[in-house]
């Protein structure tokens, strides 16, 4: 009788370590899947990032990059294209060609937000142009300082 129960016993320690590994298998399964899932998100994201040779301050004009309160300042960072009173957020991006975007943006002035969809071009002298507005840009070395 107690080698039936001691059987019995050990069944049920078996019993419970199967679930234990097919409770580890399921959540293994499970991550697995959260990672691919999230590694084919990964490139849809990575396509609102603005190139990083656009990143920084542009001006209309090399004078008024020494300036703070220059209104022809364009700023540049990974997911938005900062100008005169108005802030825009990427939300698509796509190659136009050699060093071309199209840029869908939702942007926000004094007047309100709106989408739009702008083009930008880099120039071989190193100017920035961005349509439709037909400006024209080139680097600033530095931040402004005064």
């Amino acid at each position: 009788m107690a080698y039936r129960k001691h059987i019995a016993g050990e069944n049920a320690h078996a019993r419970t370590a199967g679930w234990r590994e097919s409770r580890l298998t399921v959540a293994a399964a499970v991550a697995c899947a959260a990672i691919s899932c999230c590694s084919a998100a990964a490139p849809a994201a990575a396509q609102k990032r603005l190139p990083s040779k656009l990143f920084g301050f542009w001006d209309s004009a090399d004078s008024a990059c020494a300036s703070l309160h220059s209104e022809g300042r364009l700023i540049i960072s990974h997911d938005r294209l900062e100008y005169y009173e108005t802030m825009c957020q990427v939300r698509s991006l796509s190659s136009a060609g050699k060093d071309a975007w199209t840029v869908r943006v939702r942007c926000v002035d004094d007047g309100g937000a709106a989408s739009q969809t702008i083009s930008l071009r880099l120039l071989a002298d190193g100017k920035l142009t961005m349509q439709p507005s037909g400006s024209s840009y080139q680097r600033c070395e530095r931040p402004p300082t005064q």
